[in-house]
Order: C-alpha cells, then sequence, then structure tokens
C-alpha cells in the first residue's frame, strides 16, 4: 500500500469521518490529482493483493470490520464510488 492511500484511508475514512464522507467524491479527485494519480493506484494495488489486514485497518480507522472479506467489499465500493461512478459510498458495518 502506498504512502498516499495510507494518508487518505487515515484522514477520509476514519470512524469520525467516514460517514461524513458520503457524497464527497470531489475529495478524492483533489487528493488524487495532488498526489499525480497515487491515490487511484494504491487502491488498485490494495484490492490486488490484500496486503492491509483488518487489524491494520483498524489501527488507521479506528473501525473494525468482522473479516478481511468485508473490508475488501467495503474498499471496492469505495472504490468504485470514487473512481467508477457507482454511486454508492459504502455504510460501515453495523456493529462498531
Amino acid at each position: 500500500m502506498n504512502d498516499t492511500l495510507t494518508k487518505f484511508i487515515g484522514l477520509y475514512l476514519r470512524y469520525e469521518l467516514a460517514d461524513d464522507y458520503l457524497g464527497n467524491d470531489t475529495t478524492a479527485k483533489a487528493f488524487d490529482d495532488a498526489n499525480d494519480g497515487a491515490l487511484k493506484a494504491g487502491f488498485e494495488h490494495l484490492l490486488a493483493s490484500r496486503e492491509l489486514s483488518r487489524e491494520e485497518y483498524r489501527d488507521l480507522t479506528d473501525v473494525e470490520f468482522p473479516s478481511d472479506d468485508a473490508l475488501y467489499e467495503y474498499l471496492q465500493t469505495a472504490y468504485g464510488y470514487m473512481y467508477e461512478g457507482s454511486g454508492v459510498w459504502p455504510a460501515l458495518p453495523d456493529d462498531i
């Protein structure tokens, strides 16, 4: 996972802000533009490699997923919203 994605997750997807991020795809685009496309590249690499564990994600965000599969479903949906125009921002787990 690259540093740009780590910063983005730590800043915008942490527990206090993750739900507020809903509808703010311009933030991701601006963040990505400022970092020469490294955010999108970082997401693509992470989704392919699945190198981030749910414990590591929790340490960055204070959000705990019930499984790695649930985490990567969330991240794939977030990627789809930000880069593929899916129109759906993922919900955080109910039991956090």
